[in-house]
């Protein structure tokens, strides 16, 4: 009998405190109202970085590990387990792996993760310019920003990001200043003026408009200017005597300078020598270039090819005219001296010089076109 007592007293000595240790462990797991398995644990995650982080346990989303805070996620169950951190920003459709590590989960122990401070930082990107942008890192491209858009990326602390213009030319050339996962805004913001290289290939001044019709600058011949635009897209116009020979649309860029040859129709030039007693008017093609005065040499510049060229003289009423038509080359200058005839009951006006002409054919017209007034004046003196 003192045998099974003593025996009974010892079984009761060692039942009792894995009694007292399961209970303690019931009440733990009853702080939080919840109920744990025993073979369960927990992970705890320090991420000290300026931005929160998705926790990924064996392929799953578990939680966030909050921005400069420590942070406690589970239950899960015991074992080796892989756990990544992530930066993921739907917004911005950005998602980034930034740390890995394997830990072992343990119902006695929680396993701890240390992130750390991270040497990255987060690149936000945005492009003012009305061209697109490729972004090259560190000599790599990654991706290309588009006009008036944004990119967003993860890059090293220190690293080089330049942005290209679609031409090649470096837009944009800077290193990343941030770390610990801080947000770093670039904008590629262009300059409010630019030059655009304008050449005047031909022997005459020319005159550069803008859209308004303002003028700009005189290019003398044979130059090249620099016009500064506002930068943006432009629209210039060359004009040659009033006349608007050439135009263009063109990119007054801040990030390289575009060129603008103006391209004039070829000219030719014509003299002409007025050999009468009246000023006359010089028309080519019916466009009046300019007068003549009596006894006096004009050169005019007209389109090359075929010409038709007329000059007309007045004396009171009556009109005369005569006609010349022209083929020049390019360069080429030809002659006319037209011979005007009024008559006033003594002839036609006198002329000096013998007309001198490089045309290919002409003709002469008289518009005789006199008043009655005239035509009594003329019968008085053939009858005196």
């Amino acid at each position: 009998m003192r045998r099974t007592l003593t025996a009974l007293a010892i079984l009761f000595a060692l039942a009792l405190p894995a009694s007292a240790s399961a209970d303690h462990r019931d009440r733990a797991n009853e702080r939080d109202g919840r109920q744990y398995d025993s073979a369960q644990g927990f992970l705890t995650v320090n991420n000290p970085n300026l931005s929160d982080l998705q926790i990924v346990l064996n392929g799953e989303y578990v939680g966030e590990a909050a921005a400069q805070q420590t942070t406690r996620l589970g239950p899960f169950p015991s074992g080796r387990a892989d756990v990544t951190a992530l930066f993921v920003c739907s917004k911005r459709e950005l998602e980034e792996e930034v740390a890995f590590e394997q830990v072992r989960i343990d119902r006695r122990h929680p396993a701890r993760m240390h992130i750390g401070y991270l040497d990255l930082a987060i690149v936000e990107l945005s492009n003012d310019w009305i061209e697109p942008m490729t972004v090259m890192l560190d000599g790599k491209g990654i991706g290309t920003m588009p006009a008036r858009g944004h990119l967003d990326f993860i890059a090293p602390s220190g690293s080089n990001i330049v942005l290209k213009t679609p031409h090649g030319t470096a837009a944009m050339n800077t290193r990343v200043q941030g770390r610990g996962l801080q947000s770093q805004p670039l904008a590629l913001v262009p300059a409010p003026s630019a030059t655009v290289l304008v050449t005047n290939p031909s022997n005459r001044s020319v005159e550069l408009l803008d859209r308004k019709g303002r003028v700009l600058c005189v290019l003398r011949p044979r130059s090249t200017e620099r016009v500064s635009l506002p930068s943006g897209r432009a629209r210039l116009v060359a004009s040659y005597r009033g006349s608007k020979i050439d135009r263009t649309r063109i990119i007054a860029s801040p990030f390289r300078q575009n060129k603008w040859r103006v391209d004039l129709p070829p000219m030719s030039q014509v003299s002409v020598r007025n050999n009468n007693r009246v000023t006359v008017d010089v028309f080519a093609d019916g466009r009046l270039l300019g007068r003549v005065e009596p006894r006096d040499t004009r050169t005019f510049e007209v389109d090359s090819g075929r010409v038709e060229m007329r000059v007309e003289g007045r004396r009171g009423r009556s009109v005369q005219s005569e006609v010349l038509v022209l083929s020049l080359s390019p360069d080429e200058r030809g002659w006319f001296s037209p011979r005007l005839a009024f008559n006033d009951g003594r002839g036609a006006s006198e002329c000096e010089y013998p007309t001198r002409t490089t045309s290919s054919s002409h003709r002469h017209h008289y518009s005789n076109s006199w008043s009655q007034g005239w035509r009594r004046s003329w019968r008085r003196s053939s009858w005196r």
